[in-house]
């Protein structure tokens, strides 16, 4: 009776399948010469990079729900810019990870689908940026509400001096 572990048509003690070291060797040059090896390292090293992008990507979706809450109450600007930093910088590793999945498709379709969705993450990109930046920007300052009883009442004392000293009473609001 010959070992479990040698026969490739006998499971070992676990039940698994375990071929001898001659079939494993003559299955091996099969397949590098017929070229699965590379093309199976290949879709690993694809498979690898793809979902590295996607991580990137989720990374930036993160940031920026982080923003939009810190975005709910005025004083955390100091807060936002942080965050905008780590937007930016995970933008940044999209960008390069997308690239270099890109640089290892070979096929046009996959080229074409790759560079379609980058497009779209860029345009997500830049319009979530925009607001954020619309949100930093100082927000001019409201004149003061003058009740019109009291601008009427400016005007006829402003009209009551020469024309000459006008300029120079008018009311700092």
């Amino acid at each position: 009776m010959t070992d479990p572990g040698t026969n490739p048509t006998n499971p070992d003690k676990e039940g698994n399948m375990n071929p001898s070291a001659d079939h494993d060797t003559e299955s091996t040059s099969d397949e590098e010469a017929s070229g699965k090896i590379g093309d199976t390292n290949k879709a690993q090293a694809l498979l690898k990079l793809r979902n590295k992008t996607s991580g990137c990507k989720g990374a930036m979706t993160r940031r920026y729900h982080q923003i939009e809450s810190l975005m709910l109450d005025e004083k955390n600007v100091d807060s936002v810019m942080k965050k905008l930093v780590e937007f930016d910088d995970a933008w940044d590793k999209y960008y390069e990870s997308h690239d270099n999945y890109c640089n290892q498709l070979t096929d046009d379709e996959e080229i074409c689908a790759a560079y379609w969705k980058y497009e779209q993450e860029e345009e997500t990109y830049r319009a979530r940026r925009k607001e954020i930046m619309l949100w930093l920007k100082p927000k001019p300052a409201e004149p003061p509400d003058i009740p019109p009883v009291v601008t009427k009442y400016l005007m006829r004392q402003l009209l009551d001096y020469p024309a000459e000293q006008r300029l120079f009473i008018l009311p700092a609001f």
